[in-house]
């Protein structure tokens, strides 16, 4: 990321998709969605590795990854629904740890759902309402709709439930 902002060229991560040949010293991996994608980083204990993107197309695919130790730094879940693309992005430094064994397969236990966490508070006359999308412990989760973020909409209430306000969150 450095490289890139400062001009330089910043290195992708190589992709691993049903095309990749696996090797002897290989396991395989399996995720519990469909079509998606799977960002590894290495272990502590492997960091000399480069990180992979596995790139999955269709449920119950196994792609081939290095034995070793590996993090999930994010996913994304891709879907269509209603003739238009969806996804469910998850991000973080605190993701699933994963050990690969060559020739077992490993099956991520990713969390495929999303929690809103809001909360509003008084500042001055003014009431600042926020929330935050949450995915699995330590990331966090982004809902896109074609190519941009689905809006977070609100309504903050008085005690008697009747509206005083509504609108939708900004991310950032």
């Amino acid at each position: 990321m450095i490289a890139y902002l400062t001009g330089g060229k910043a290195k992708v991560a190589p992709r691993v998709n049903r095309e990749t040949r696996k090797k002897r010293s290989d396991g395989l991996v399996k995720v519990p969605f469909g079509k998606g994608a799977v960002m590894l980083v290495p272990g502590r204990e492997d960091s000399g590795r480069e990180p992979l993107r596995l790139v999955y197309a269709k449920k119950g695919e196994a792609l081939p990854v290095p034995a070793g130790n590996w993090r999930v730094k994010n996913y994304t879940i891709e879907t269509e629904y209603r003739k238009e693309y969806w996804a469910l992005s998850i991000t973080g430094m605190k993701g699933l740890d994963v050990s690969v064994v060559a020739g077992q397969t490993v099956k991520l236990s990713l969390q495929m759902g999303v929690r809103v966490n809001p909360s509003a508070f008084r500042k001055g006359e003014e009431i600042v309402a926020c929330a935050g999308t949450l995915g699995p412990p330590g990331m966090g989760a982004t809902v896109i709709r074609g190519k941009t973020r689905v809006p977070i909409g609100f309504r903050l209430r008085d005690l008697a439930g009747g509206e005083v306000g509504k609108g939708e969150m900004e991310y950032g």
